[in-house]
């Protein structure tokens, strides 16, 4: 493969993955829980508990930065723009110390 395929492939595949996922949603209110993480990050509200504090900040920016479409679409259009962008970045693994990984022990080690 060629570097500028190999640069291009997880683009690809992201957004195919994006397309996939955009063609199935549902394109407004759907009954349950999922009416409620539209409409509450919206009123700047709180879930009912744990609140998902999280959840609620970031349906709220991309509902204020995306202005197409209705509400519920938007907030639908997020479950598909997250599952297909790349992963964010991690810290680096830290150093080994010498143990043995656990799937690496025979079973009759414990």
């Amino acid at each position: 493969m060629t570097h500028s395929i190999r640069r291009l492939l997880p683009a690809a595949v992201a957004l195919a993955g994006f397309a996939l996922f955009a063609g199935t949603l549902a394109p407004g209110t759907v009954f349950g829980d999922p009416t409620e993480y539209t409409l509450v990050p919206h009123l700047w509200g709180i879930l009912h508990p744990p609140g998902y504090a999280f959840m609620t900040l970031l349906v709220k920016l991309w509902q204020t930065s995306i202005p197409i479409g209705a509400l519920a679409c938007r907030t639908n259009l997020l479950s598909a723009a997250r599952p297909s962008s790349p992963p964010c970045p991690s810290s680096p693994p830290p150093p080994t110390s010498g143990n043995v990984p656990c799937s690496t022990l025979p079973l009759d080690h414990w």
